[in-house]
């Protein structure tokens, strides 16, 4: 077994274990797989405990912060935070292609289903209005701006 001191980063062990004597599967359950810091030591009878501190994003256990736990000294691999924000980085990362991914998917279904549905399997939309607006409606705060270009050259044109 690894030698811990406090403060080292531990990764805590993938899997549950519920042989063990301190493993509670509401509490234990949420740690796994995740990154800490040893937080205490306590030895007793020959076995090593550790108290972990891992930081929890909300949701988990209800809002955000630090959580502890005691492990056996078998559910924790010496770790380094190098490694752990490595973990969380290759996390985000893989969470932002996901969301590109699937977007990408679906402007990709529609083309495809623009191009090679049939006529009578279209959605008939309805074609949009577009609103007109005379010369006159585009700047009315302003008076000399109110003539329009078609008024300007109305007047231009005209013989007095």
């Amino acid at each position: 077994m690894a030698k811990f001191k406090e403060g080292d980063w531990v990764e805590i062990t993938p899997q549950p274990d519920p042989l063990s004597r301190v493993w509670n599967s509401y509490l234990h359950d949420k740690f796994c797989g995740r990154y800490g810091t040893v937080y205490n030591i306590a030895e007793s009878e020959g076995n090593v405990s550790l108290n972990i501190r891992v930081f929890f994003e909300e949701g988990v256990f209800g809002d955000e912060g630090y959580r502890y736990a005691w492990f056996e000294d078998k559910h924790v691999l010496l770790s380094s935070e190098w490694e752990a924000n490595r973990k969380v980085a290759l996390q985000e990362e893989y969470e932002e292609y996901m969301r590109v991914e699937k977007k990408m998917k679906q402007k990709r279904d529609e083309m495809l289903s623009e191009i090679f549905t049939p006529e009578h399997l279209k959605k008939k939309e309805k074609p949009k209005k577009e609103e007109v607006l005379t010369d006159r409606e585009y700047d009315t705060d302003d008076e000399e701006a109110s003539y329009g270009v078609f008024d300007i050259m109305d007047l231009y044109n005209s013989k007095p």
